[in-house]
């Protein structure tokens, strides 16, 4: 899958802000993917056009989402 890392900051409360751009065919499969993950990590859309979804991810779970994302990435369902 297409997922394009924009930017990453550290929040105030040390969570991650991750941004992340994807196509159209790939944002709602990522969404879903995330969400079955319930506590990781939250999500939304913050661009429509742009594709681009702000990711924050607990200090406690930075590791563990960068893996998720990483393996999200690299599954192909062509």
């Amino acid at each position: 899958m297409q997922i394009d890392k924009v930017s990453e900051k550290i929040l105030d409360d040390e969570a991650t802000q991750l941004i992340i751009q994807t196509n159209s065919a790939d944002l709602q499969l990522i969404g879903f993917i995330l969400e079955s993950f319930e506590g990781y990590c939250n999500y939304t859309t913050i661009d429509n056009e742009k594709l681009l979804l702000q990711i924050i991810i607990p200090k406690d779970f930075k590791q563990d989402v960068e893996k998720i994302i990483e393996n999200i990435r690299e599954y192909n369902y062509d």
